[in-house]
């Protein structure tokens, strides 16, 4: 084959050069991407992972048990780790792609900055209080997010086609600042607000002898949370068979609390000093003890004293005579479970910025976050009625001949919102009042058993009662209690056994009866302190009174307390009267509010 050699022919360049592909436009330098996305980046970790856990916990720092020192410094740290590995990979996409995830991180950091700024409205989660939300009020909530998603986007390709992406850039790292800049203000002013004295948290309760009892004498108190008289009877309708273990106990249908929610109720009932709201929270705590004979009467029996609760709710110069009393060494970082704490402060966040479809997910109650937070060997879990039944089992009961006279005081969850355990005690994650009361009474049942197996049931006195029932008013539109409330109040003197029946009670008796009966079983002077309850009268004429404190939220706090007289039978509201007697909350054991008794009330005309 003969191969013809033909000239190759290139079009000639126009005006005599070459032309080359043109070259793809970059958006981005390496340093302009580094500048979004630290801005954009520090704008939204800071908001989500530091800023608001911290104002929650700031605002609330009772509630919460573990210690300030390390807890910034660990979201600090944490907030910054996240910055630069989603920044790092952010730089690695492709100009469009990047600009897009910025833009993403962008609004949504917005969204929930604005939620948690102005759409949150009154939230109660610290109480463990499930919200339910109209269907309305969350599609709204939701069109708005879609419209703040919406505002950014358009922005985008509006100065996107106008070619004017550094202004856009510009705005996303202006704005991005300025909320960082305002958020950290924020911060700076409420840490300075906060009670620094409430900052200090260190001693902790542990269950060291928590199931030790003397084989001469015992005071056992149980106290189921939130526990109303009407929840009684609802759970005896279910379980007719639930108080038939109570053998030898008076049950007084005709109780009253003293106070309306679980503080100051347990530090009253500790000390019998009862709280105005007008004084810092550990101030009260630490004087009501200082100026109470309660406690050390109990003391000067030699009776061995353990009190199973929170340990805020211990004055100072009680915790040398409560012998599960035990140093938190706060300076050391492995008080804390760092993961814990990382994964409880995020979902107080979410619960915060969350839109409220989502805000369910995300729900939390403060003793669940002490509990998961704290790493303190044999703590004692506040709140954790499944735990407590699970190592009862395994302990049981044991006399230690060592004690002439045992005093136990047993904070369970009763009826509380946030229950985890069913009718036979066993953890659920799903529950009801009446399941979880009669899970408590099954407690209350083995408890008793195990007692009288070991021949002291009889020579005990035990008291059944709650800090308080139903608190029932929930807005600033209705400060006054919504129907007749009170706890449940059951007592076995010593002397009475399992050959005795239960009996009911209609004397008017209340949390200020508990004082004289227990120091008077232990022997020890009580006169000063009034009577007994079984020394009351049945229907006796009688005044006692009750401090409402009206309307909780996570932000907003307690408003007023309120003071009722209460004459004849508690149970009929007509017998409750407001004595005019009104104190605006001032310091609390949670957020306070801003709003004052006197602008809430309505002026005649």
């Amino acid at each position: 084959m003969i191969h013809e050699n033909v000239p190759h022919t290139f079009p000639e360049p126009e005006n005599g050069a070459c032309k080359m592909p043109p070259k793809k436009e970059k958006w981005f330098t390496l340093k302009q991407k580094i500048a979004l996305v630290l801005s954009v980046n520090t704008f939204v970790a800071l908001s989500v992972l530091l800023f608001a856990p911290m104002e929650v916990y700031l605002g609330n720092i009772n509630e919460f048990a573990f210690p300030f020192n390390h807890i910034w410094w660990l979201l600090l740290v944490f907030s910054v780790l996240i910055t630069l590995v989603v920044g790092a990979v952010e730089c690695l996409l492709p100009d469009k792609i990047f600009l897009a995830a910025n833009i993403a991180v962008f609004a949504v950091g917005l969204c929930c900055y604005i939620q948690s700024l102005a759409l949150n409205g009154q939230m109660g989660s610290l109480t463990g209080g499930e919200k339910v939300y109209g269907r309305s009020l969350v599609l709204v909530n939701l069109l708005i997010w879609l419209l703040i998603f919406a505002a950014v986007i358009v922005l985008t390709l509006v100065l996107i086609k106008r070619k004017k992406r550094k202004i856009l850039t510009t705005i996303l790292e202006f704005v991005s600042l300025a909320i960082v800049a305002m958020q950290t203000v924020a911060f700076v002013s409420l840490l300075a607000a906060a009670d620094m004295a409430s900052f200090q948290k260190t001693d902790y309760l542990t269950t060291e002898g928590e199931f030790e009892l003397s084989g001469k004498n015992n005071v056992v108190v149980f106290i189921l949370d939130s526990c109303d008289w009407s929840y009684i009877d609802n759970t005896l309708k279910r379980y007719p068979d639930l108080l038939d273990e109570m053998k030898g106990f008076t049950y007084y249908t005709n109780a009253v609390s003293t106070h309306s929610r679980t503080y100051p109720s347990i530090p009253y009932m500790l000390t019998g000093e009862i709280c105005y709201f007008d004084k810092p929270y550990q101030e009260y705590i630490n004087q009501a003890y200082a100026g109470s004979r309660f406690l050390p009467r109990i003391y000067e029996t030699g009776a061995d004293i353990r009190i199973f609760t929170e340990a805020a709710f211990i004055g100072d110069s009680a915790k040398s005579q409560v012998s599960n009393c035990a140093l938190m060494e706060q300076e050391k970082l492995s008080v804390l479970s760092i993961p814990d704490l990382l994964n409880q402060m995020l979902k107080i966040s979410l619960y915060r910025e969350m839109p409220y479809a989502a805000k369910p997910q995300f729900q939390y109650e403060s003793s669940a976050v002490n509990d998961a937070v704290l790493n303190l060997p044999d703590q004692y879990a506040a709140g954790d009625d499944a735990l407590f039944f699970s190592q009862f089992q395994e302990k049981g009961l044991t006399v230690n001949s060592e004690y002439p006279a045992a005093f136990r005081f047993y904070h369970l969850n009763g009826a509380h919102i946030g229950s985890n355990i069913d009718e036979n005690a066993i953890r659920t994650e799903k529950t009801d009042i009446e399941s979880a009361l009669k899970g408590n009474f099954h407690i209350l049942d083995t408890y008793i058993q195990q007692m009288q197996q070991l021949g002291i049931y009889e020579n005990s006195t035990i008291i059944v009662t709650a800090d308080h029932g139903f608190s029932s008013a929930d807005s600033y539109e209705n400060l006054e209690v919504r129907g007749a409330t009170g706890p449940l109040f059951m007592i076995k003197p010593a002397g009475k056994g399992s050959g005795d029946p239960l009996v009911r009670s209609d004397a008017p008796v209340g949390h200020l009866d508990l004082f004289p009966t227990i120091l008077k079983a232990f022997g020890a002077e009580y006169q000063d302190f009034g009577r007994p309850a079984d020394e009351i009268g049945e229907m006796e004429a009688r005044d006692r009174y009750y401090y409402f404190s009206a309307f909780v939220s996570d932000e907003d706090g307690e408003i007023v307390l309120r003071e009722y007289r209460i004459r004849g039978d508690a149970r009929d509201l007509n017998n409750w009267s407001l004595t005019g007697r009104n104190w605006d909350i001032q310091y609390s054991q949670r957020a306070v509010s801003k709003k004052r008794f006197q602008d809430l009330i309505k002026q005649p005309g």
